[in-house]
């Protein structure tokens, strides 16, 4: 896990340049996992890009699947503890320090906290619906209207994205990997992008 904390920023510094050799270089809002290596990879990719102004939303719909973190959990403490899927968010003041040394100060403000916490029994297949239903509220509140969004969550919501917006689905998903959408007023999903992933119609 250490490993995958200390690893993010650098790999997050890579894929926002290959967002900006796309074309993808501008967002008006950034939504984010609470969970830390999201809002470090946040702030890595707001630093990249220059976007001082985007408002930043932390919405705890993205976290990580509760299945994946009680994996985890069966991991690190063995037989000591029963991985029961209970986690602690970083509070605002944390989440903002964070964010504000990974940008270099570009991030300033945390524009809102949404989002219910997930269920700590959630199932597999539960986390990827929960992603694919948030993902349709973001298209519907923001896309649609013409604003562009970045959303910086976990691989599994990368698969969310392709599975709620084209007839593929994800087979691999590397470290900072991403996929970008542009919609019509009607919700209509055109795949613009990708990049460290592979995906396949099913």
């Amino acid at each position: 896990m250490c490993f995958r904390i200390q690893y993010v920023p650098v790999c997050a510094s890579a894929q926002a340049r290959a967002l900006v050799a796309v074309g993808l270089d501008t967002f008006d809002d950034i939504i984010c996992s609470p969970f830390r290596r999201c809002l470090q990879t946040a702030g890595v990719v707001a630093r990249e890009l220059k976007i001082p102004n985007a408002r930043i939303h932390i919405d705890k719909a993205f976290g990580e699947k509760m299945h994946s973190v009680r994996q985890l959990q069966k991991l690190v403490w063995g037989k000591q503890r029963a991985a029961d899927g209970q986690i602690a968010y970083l509070n605002e003041s944390a989440q903002l320090e964070i964010l504000t040394s990974q940008s270099g100060g570009v991030i300033s403000k945390i524009h809102s906290q949404d989002g219910v916490h997930p269920a700590p029994d959630e199932e597999a297949l539960a986390g990827t619906q929960r992603f694919v239903e948030q993902l349709h509220t973001v298209r519907d509140t923001y896309c649609c209207s013409g604003k562009r969004v970045l959303v910086v969550a976990h691989g599994d919501t990368v698969d969310g994205a392709v599975r709620a917006f084209t007839d593929e689905t994800v087979y691999i998903a590397e470290e900072c990997c991403w996929v970008a959408f542009s919609f019509a007023e009607g919700g209509e999903a055109t795949k613009l992008a990708a990049n460290r992933l592979e995906s396949m119609v099913m």
